[in-house]
């Protein structure tokens, strides 16, 4: 018997992934692949990224990695598209 207030198995990358989505002002989706990397893909699109000077999708190895590659491009603003 579970008790409701306990997450569910596995539940708990998708708390972070939401997590870090607020954490970086709701500007990438986060998810986990099927290998357990950590991906974000930046949403919404603005001129100023330009083609070759902000990436659209980053990775790491896990949520502390994905936070530090996210850190490193600030933080965005998501445009609507």
């Amino acid at each position: 018997m579970r008790l409701i207030d306990q997450p569910l198995p596995g539940m708990e990358h998708v708390t972070e992934a939401r997590q870090i989505e607020r954490d970086f002002a709701g500007a990438w989706h986060v998810w986990i692949s099927s290998a357990g990397r950590w991906w974000a893909t930046r949403k919404g699109r603005d001129a100023r990224w330009g083609h070759n000077t902000r990436q659209m999708t980053v990775g790491a190895d896990d949520a502390a990695g994905l936070r530090a590659e996210l850190a490193n491009w600030g933080r965005w603003t998501a445009v609507t598209p």
